[in-house]
């Protein structure tokens, strides 16, 4: 369990970093420069709404949010450092500040899909990737579509709505999902759906859309046999406090509530959680429904801050050859 919630907390920094890094593009339009094109009538929604079946996680941010308001600086200071910022902006050109909500989503072994909604034209970023392709292989304007390589590699860029767009590798199937104006519901959306209910607005939330599934000779191979999924997410709930939430779904034991506390404050004596969340943090709270297990964590944002940059920073340098501020 200690790896699990290593990865939980782990993955705000470097799957931040990584997915706001998959792409490359150039020469784009902003909104309202280049020549005047009717914005799309498709209707907008939340990108997790775009889930493709066999995604295995999602992760939503509200970019504007993490680096616009001070509170967040410290922890956008390790997620998202100035030297990822740079080489998000060059490879989408677009701002990371433009951007008012992007998911990241896994798709199969390889592939991903990655959503972008913000101040600018999807059109235009759509159009852009496409003169940056090599070899053009399928290319529509209503909406905008462009299928090729760059390169060696097979990107896909979809306009969703005015100020959205899609781009994806590797997942030919999800963007035709992405890509339908009334997809199927699928057992994915569901697993979705109930994360995102269950966790509530948050400008960080991981959605994890498999069981986390214990090795057989751990002691909670038995206690999550039927969990579901899992989600977690970040949100600002005072000056200097955050909390951390993560919920687990399915069916669990009658002990379940004993176990979660037993592991929490296991978690909450070692290291990492020292490391991460201080030496006397707050209780936890923990709460059992039907189907659901959630659990509330307050953290004080700057020892998160500094916890963050003393385990992950050096990961992030060796995964991006990117000097640390």
């Amino acid at each position: 369990m200690r790896a699990v919630f290593g990865r939980l907390v782990g993955v705000l920094a470097p799957a931040l970093a990584l997915g706001l890094a998959l792409g490359g593009v150039s020469g784009c339009h902003r909104a309202g420069e280049g020549e005047g094109t009717t914005p799309s009538p498709r209707v907008q929604r939340p990108l997790t709404h775009y889930t493709p079946p066999r995604a295995t996680w999602v992760l939503a941010l509200q970019p504007q949010v993490l680096l616009g308001e001070p509170a967040w600086q410290g922890l956008m200071d390790v997620a998202f450092p100035v030297a990822q910022r740079e080489a998000f902006e060059r490879l989408f050109v677009v701002r990371a500040t433009e951007v008012r909500e992007a998911a990241l989503v896994r798709w199969g072994e390889q592939g991903f899909v990655a959503l972008l909604r913000g101040d600018f034209r999807g059109r235009d970023v759509v159009r852009a990737l496409g003169m940056r392709m090599n070899t053009v292989e399928v290319s529509g304007d209503d909406p905008a579509r462009r299928v090729g390589f760059l390169g060696t590699t097979r990107r896909e860029a979809l306009e969703l709505d005015a100020a959205s767009f899609a781009y994806s590798g590797d997942a030919g199937p999800a963007m035709a999902h992405v890509a339908a104006a009334d997809p199927p519901q699928s057992a994915t959306d569901t697993e979705r759906a109930e994360l995102e209910r269950l966790l509530g607005p948050a400008p960080v939330r991981y959605l994890h859309l498999l069981p986390v599934g214990p090795p057989a000779d751990s002691p909670l191979y038995l206690v999550l046999a039927q969990q579901r999924a899992l989600g977690a997410s970040l949100r600002m709930t005072g000056e200097d406090l955050l909390e951390l939430q993560v919920v687990l779904t399915g069916t669990f034991p009658a002990t379940i509530e004993e176990n979660a506390r037993a592991v929490l404050g296991a978690l909450l004596r070692s290291d990492l959680g020292r490391t991460l969340l201080g030496r006397d943090p707050a209780p936890p709270v923990v709460e059992v429904g039907e189907q659901f297990i959630r659990v509330r964590v307050p953290v004080q944002a700057s020892t998160l801050h500094a916890g963050l940059r003393a385990v992950f920073v050096d990961g992030l340098v060796e995964l991006f050859g990117a000097p640390s501020s």
